[in-house]
């Protein structure tokens, strides 16, 4: 969902990979923790009905992966807290391997999309 530029994912999609001991009644509750400007709302037209869904931007998404236990956000997790933010608080800005940092998170949202899908 979204565009190239800002792009969209399916909250309850994140969050049956990220969170799939929880209950599908008690996921709403993740993603209602993440601030609203983070998340969005889109009309969805299945099987003769509309729903609405929510949908993660980058930040909401950042912000679930980095709060997650699974062990698919252990590599993104790892690279943001031991790498970007360290090099942040040392130079005020970060110039490490951002292919790395793009590679590990593009990793993670394939194994997403094969999970579900």
């Amino acid at each position: 969902m979204g565009t190239p530029e800002a792009p969209e994912w399916v909250a309850a999609d994140i969050v049956a990979v990220l969170y799939p001991t929880y209950a599908k009644t008690s996921r709403a509750k993740v993603w209602a923790n993440v601030r609203s400007e983070w998340k969005g709302m889109h009309k969805v037209h299945t099987h003769g009905t509309t729903q609405m869904i929510v949908t993660l931007f980058e930040p909401g998404l950042y912000h679930l992966i980095t709060r997650s236990k699974s062990p698919l956000a252990i590599p993104f997790q790892k690279w943001v807290f031991e790498e970007v933010l360290p090099s942040i608080r040392k130079s005020g800005s970060y110039s490490g391997n951002c292919l790395w940092g793009r590679r590990t998170l593009s990793l993670l949202l394939i194994k997403l999309i094969k999970i579900l899908y």
